[in-house]
């Protein structure tokens, strides 16, 4: 090439614009040096993968995404909310306190920003991670469970007998021949259909206060029923509806009998 170079004339010209290229390169990088007091963002001595690095930098963030997670899901939080929320909060503040001391220490040593920015950077994604997943896990699944196992199970319950005398109820299983009367079901529309039909008991559909509920599985009017395990004629138990919010419709559709 260099001689094909010199042959053409060209060599003059393509050595000077290297060494005018080299030249920049190596102007620029002292004079960012000098603006962050030596530090870089990838340090020309510091700039290869560091496997050791790399372990630390996502095991600590993993570690702080299973904290804040277990403190917002498990039944810590549901017995002792206070010391759930004391543990998410140091967990994060150790997590801050980490990202601060390295990049001072890199600031001080002047070596690459790399590894500190990778850090804070992993470290804010598993902390809002960790609190969006909790925060709907807990909503979902952990409380409603937590719930459930605080109310108590009744056998053999005739629907004929006032529901008011299991008011604490959560779960509940009929005795033979209960049914879901869906040709007396009711709906109410409120952007999302709540349905609500009685159970009863063989063919007569007196009820003191148990009804099957759902959302979005009727039509309005009730033409079709979807609501459960509606294709299961031998379906004799429920849980009690604890989201307050749903009750309100439930206790609407059934006047002012108790939903249960």
């Amino acid at each position: 090439l260099a001689q094909v170079c010199v042959k053409l004339g060209l060599l003059p010209a393509v050595v000077g614009t290297v060494s005018t290229t080299m030249y920049s390169q190596k102007q620029n990088e002292e004079l960012l040096q000098d603006y962050f007091h030596g530090v870089s963002f990838v340090h020309r001595y510091d700039n290869g993968m560091n496997l050791k690095r790399a372990f630390r930098n996502c095991l600590v963030p993993t570690v702080l995404f299973v904290t804040v997670l277990g403190s917002l899901i498990f039944r810590l939080r549901y017995q002792a909310g206070s010391l759930a929320a004391g543990l998410k909060l140091l967990a994060e503040l150790g997590g801050t306190a980490l990202c601060v001391a390295m990049l001072v220490h890199t600031c001080r040593s002047r070596s690459s920003l790399l590894w500190p920015v990778f850090f804070t950077l992993c470290m804010t994604a598993s902390d809002l991670g960790a609190a969006i997943t909790g925060e709907w896990t807990w909503k979902a699944l952990s409380e409603p469970e937590f719930d459930f196992e605080r109310l108590a199970t009744y056998m053999e319950v005739d629907v004929r007998s006032s529901g008011k005398r299991y008011s604490d109820s959560g779960r509940v299983y009929f005795i033979a021949g209960t049914r879901v009367d869906q040709d007396a079901a009711s709906c109410f529309v409120n952007e999302r259909t709540y349905c609500v039909a009685p159970i009863v008991r063989g063919a007569g559909n007196s009820s003191q206060g148990f009804f099957s509920s759902g959302i979005d599985c009727c039509d309005c009017p009730v033409t079709t029923w979807r609501c459960g395990v509606w294709e299961d004629p031998f379906a004799a138990s429920g849980l009690r509806q604890v989201n307050n919010a749903d009750l309100a419709f439930y206790r609407l559709l059934a006047g002012k009998r108790s939903v249960g």
